[in-house]
């Protein structure tokens, strides 16, 4: 189940760099030798918050898999675990490739401009 909140920015989205937005999808995280199963809770050009359960610590690296809602492309990312809290992990992009920043940032334009 794909599907978008468009009732806008959340959190303190409106003192990052980026702004977030609500969205609904799977996420697939590879944590050294786990393999995670959960759902994007929102997203950024710069980071995006997930629901898993299971062990990840700030400053860990893990690859993450997704698509998007209003995408066909599927993400395959690196990403720095920011923050954990319980199931909600907060992370941060790390070098992402030109094509999947230009898809992030068209993605969150079509949410800022729906919210």
């Amino acid at each position: 189940m794909i599907s978008v909140d468009r009732s806008a920015r959340v959190g303190k989205s409106a003192e990052r760099r980026h702004p977030r937005f609500k969205v609904e999808c799977d996420v697939h995280v590879r944590c050294g030798a786990a393999e995670l199963q959960g759902h994007v809770l929102d997203v950024s050009e710069s980071g995006i918050a997930i629901h898993i359960f299971g062990n990840m610590k700030p400053g860990e690296r893990v690859i993450l898999q997704f698509v998007l809602p209003n995408s066909e492309h599927h993400f395959g990312v690196q990403a720095t675990v920011k923050y954990s809290n319980g199931s909600r992990h907060g992370l941060e992009f790390h070098k992402l490739p030109r094509h999947e920043s230009d898809e992030l940032w068209r993605i969150c334009r079509a949410l800022s401009a729906t919210a």
